[in-house]
């Protein structure tokens, strides 16, 4: 199970989410998306799904992939829309409810707070998410010192909406650039940011 986070809001979280997905289900591994962010879901708005069955929606002892809506674009990945607020949810009960050989996607609401402790703490890794201003700078490294303070491997930075990694980046001790994905009129039906995605979801499997 793998965090996708980013403190700082509209920095393209759900989107690396699904990129990196559909680079996962390219090279047909099954991949399950999950939407951890109650107050804004945008999992399923990005992929025409429907608002439920939820992540709350998975009955005890089930396997999240019968919560999983079918993604339209690849049958590798399934989509599963964000607990309404006020759903009780444990996040970290889903990795002994993932099938062998499924990689699990959560794609993190922003801020510091406790919605997003909740997955992140429970993920084996996370995979920052930055945009090339100083505002998206700042917020990815309060998400990337989350990340120590509560031990969680960091498996590198996305840097979303660039072509290439801002120097601040490239200093960031111990942290890979994992890849950069250009700004595009429709992100996710690009080839180029497909392309950028194959070699993101490349670089986090090595580093997973």
């Amino acid at each position: 199970m793998i965090a996708i986070a980013g403190s700082k809001g509209r920095c393209g979280t759900p989107t690396v989410t699904l990129g990196i997905a559909e680079a996962l289900g390219r090279t047909d591994t099954p991949v399950v998306a999950i939407d951890a962010d109650r107050q804004l879901p945008n999992l399923h708005v990005l992929t025409d799904c429907d608002r439920s069955p939820t992540a709350a929606d998975r009955v005890d002892g089930a396997d999240v992939t019968t919560v999983a809506q079918r993604h339209p674009r690849d049958a590798h990945v399934g989509v599963v829309p964000a607990p309404r607020p006020g759903e009780a949810f444990d996040f970290g009960a889903l990795p002994a409810a993932t099938p062998d050989g499924i990689q699990v996607l959560v794609d993190c609401p922003s801020g510091a707070g406790p919605d997003v402790v909740d997955p992140l703490e429970s993920a084996r890794g996370m995979i920052a998410v930055t945009t090339p201003t100083e505002r998206g700078l700042e917020a990815a490294e309060t998400t990337l010192e989350m990340a120590r303070r509560l031990r969680v491997p960091v498996y590198g930075v996305v840097c979303n909406r660039c072509t290439d990694p801002p120097g601040r980046v490239t200093r960031w001790d111990g942290v890979a650039v994992l890849g950069c994905v250009p700004e595009r009129t429709s992100t996710l039906e690009s080839e180029d940011v497909a392309a950028a995605f194959d070699d993101a979801s490349s670089g986090s499997s090595d580093g997973s």
